[in-house]
C-alpha cells in the first residue's frame, strides 16, 4: 500500500540560504511528508537562529530541522 508507518525522526542541519529563499519556502522543502505545522516550523527556525525579524539573506547559513524515517 506504500504507506510507511515508521515514526519520523527529527534532525538538524545547516543550509546556505539561496536567492529567492524565504522561511516559508524552506519550510515547504524540509517539512516534507511530515505533518508539522508550517507556522510552528518557521517559528522554530527563527528561534534556533535568533532571527528576531524573520529575515534571511542569500549566502547566510541557518540551522533547520528535517525529518526522516531513517536512523542517522
Amino acid at each position: 500500500n506504500g504507506s510507511d508507518n515508521r515514526p519520523f525522526n527529527k534532525y538538524y542541519t545547516s543550509i546556505q540560504v539561496e536567492d529567492g529563499d524565504t522561511l516559508w519556502s524552506i519550510a515547504d522543502k524540509y517539512i516534507g511528508e511530515n505533518s508539522v505545522d508550517k507556522e510552528s516550523y518557521v517559528n522554530d527556525i527563527c528561534r534556533m537562529n535568533n532571527l528576531t525579524d524573520g529575515q534571511i539573506h542569500s549566502g547566510e547559513y541557518i540551522i533547520v530541522a528535517y525529518y526522516s524515517h531513517d536512523i542517522k
